[in-house]
């Protein structure tokens, strides 16, 4: 439900969790974040302490929701997820209950730059 809001400043913003980057089934999306970060880095470093040399490795991307239970089945470790780009697979899954409020998830998932994620073998 992403609404793009102009300001007097003639500036634009955009609310709310953009539902055609989101794919995590069973969840309906309240809140989400994606970190990236290099797989690999390393500094070269000279006699003197000066860095002289870096080398990057390809993205990790660490991938965070929070979202109510929909109807079917909800989310679980092993799960393929897609949020921003990022495809992942759900490593932990925290269920909340409470008597004022709907059943909500947390999920945590990872996924690296160039591996495709899919259900193992």
């Amino acid at each position: 439900m992403p609404i793009e809001t102009a300001f007097a400043t003639g500036k634009t913003a955009v609310f709310g969790v953009p539902a055609a980057s989101v794919a995590i089934p069973g969840l309906e999306v309240e809140s989400a974040e994606v970190a990236a970060t290099n797989q690999v880095f390393a500094e070269a470093i000279d006699q003197t302490g000066l860095v002289f040399g870096l080398a990057f490795g390809g993205d990790k991307f660490d991938i965070r929701a929070t979202g109510y239970v929909s109807l079917g089945t909800p989310p679980a470790k092993g799960d393929v997820i897609t949020l921003s780009g990022a495809t992942g697979m759900i490593t932990e899954v925290t269920q909340t209950f409470a008597n004022r409020e709907f059943q909500k998830y947390s999920i945590v998932g990872v996924g690296y730059e160039g591996i495709t994620m899919g259900t193992p073998p």
